[in-house]
């Protein structure tokens, strides 16, 4: 949740950085438009005053963009209510200049520039049928408009839906974005999970990895311990069978094959001379190991 916070917060922080220049250009194209006009048709009813008022929000909002919270964080409210004001007093202008030429193409330089602003079908729509109203009713007001109805609104409103479907189809594009991306947040939440468990695995694999080599370290010195143990056997039980010396003396010819399985052996072999009898003795005492070497000791 963090995460998909983070970003609606910095998509926001993107769009008023892409609304501030269009904010400086209107402003100024606003108050330029006044002198167009003018120059045009000298007698045009276009107070210069009510141009600076609106250009005077345009701009102030501008600057509270960077300085208030607030303003940064509902910026698209007041994008739309500043569309409301530019559309509507340039409608109140048409009909004080008893809708001239003009204004009517003023109007249609206007309304595609500021459809445009809007990101959801149901702020579009609503904008839509708030300027159409508005353009119904000064046609209804003027007794006798320069420009003809039929031909006005039947451009009006082919205007309108080819706007409109563009601007639908933008929403349609945005909308997919946010959802691929939300599907992307998603999908990297669920492999940062995979990735802190795996991470979780590891770290108890590699304890018990530390626990068996600390187990197997013991191991080792314990069964080094007994190795030493039966080696100290071994020179015991050697000590006890016959020397080389001992039978050479006896023997003229002789070998000792003696292998014990584990170090030392419950087997032994013996030799005697008593008198001039020599007895000799290879004997299977007990099992193998410590114990069996300790019987044949015995």
């Amino acid at each position: 949740m963090h995460q998909k916070k983070h970003y609606n917060l910095e998509k926001l922080f993107n769009n008023v950085l892409s609304y501030r220049l269009l904010f400086i250009i209107t402003s100024i194209a606003y108050l330029l438009f006044h002198y167009i006009f003018k120059e045009i048709d000298p007698n045009c009813y276009d107070p210069i005053w009510d141009r600076i008022a609106v250009s005077s929000c345009i701009f102030i909002t501008y600057l509270l963009s960077f300085y208030v919270k607030r303003v940064k964080q509902n910026f698209l409210t007041f994008v739309y209510v500043l569309s409301y004001i530019i559309t509507f007093h340039y409608i109140y202008l048409m009909y004080m200049n008893n809708m001239s030429i003009n204004y009517a193409i003023g109007y249609f330089t206007i309304v595609p520039c500021t459809t445009v602003l809007f990101n959801n079908i149901k702020s579009l729509t609503l904008y839509t049928i708030l300027s159409f109203i508005g353009i119904l009713f000064i046609f209804h007001s003027l007794s006798e408009p320069i420009v003809n109805f039929l031909m006005f609104i039947s451009i009006l409103i082919t205007v309108d839906i080819i706007l409109f479907l563009v601007v639908i189809s933008r929403i349609s594009l945005i909308n997919s974005s946010k959802t691929n991306n939300y599907e992307l947040t998603k999908s990297n939440l669920r492999l940062s999970n995979a990735i802190e468990t795996i991470k979780l695995y590891n770290s108890k694999l590699q304890k018990q990895k530390e626990q068996i080599l600390k187990q197997n370290n013991q191991i080792k010195e314990k069964n080094k311990d007994v190795t030493d143990s039966i080696n100290y056997a071994q020179r015991i039980q050697t000590a006890l069978l016959p020397s080389s010396s001992y039978i050479e003396n006896i023997l003229d010819d002789y070998f000792i094959l003696y292998k014990p399985k584990d170090i030392v052996s419950g087997d032994f072999y013996w030799i005697k001379q008593i008198n001039n009898y020599t007895l000799f003795a290879v004997a299977d005492c007990t099992g193998h190991g410590v114990p069996g070497a300790f019987m044949s000791m015995l």
